[in-house]
């Protein structure tokens, strides 16, 4: 299902989307505001899953000691070229 929506833009940035369209980067005006809905909307949730890691990792830092303990034992385990 699809909804229409009215929009106010300002005529510069109407502008800018109609030379978007004449120079074919667009098919026309609604499919160049759905791309950059999508756009807008895709760069929210990858923003959303970046802070989503930044807080676990704040709430659960990394262990140094683990860290050199996971290095030890992958390297002891690798065999030598």
């Amino acid at each position: 299902m699809t909804r229409q929506i009215a929009l106010r833009i300002p005529d510069e940035m109407l502008a800018k989307l109609d030379e978007y369209v004449a120079r074919g980067m667009f098919t026309n005006r609604t499919d160049a505001v759905r791309a950059a809905i999508g756009a807008l909307i895709d760069e929210a949730e990858e923003r959303q899953i970046a802070d989503e890691y930044r807080r676990a990792y704040t709430a659960q830092p990394e262990d140094p000691a683990l860290n050199e303990s996971y290095a030890r034992m992958a390297t002891e385990t690798m065999e030598p070229w």
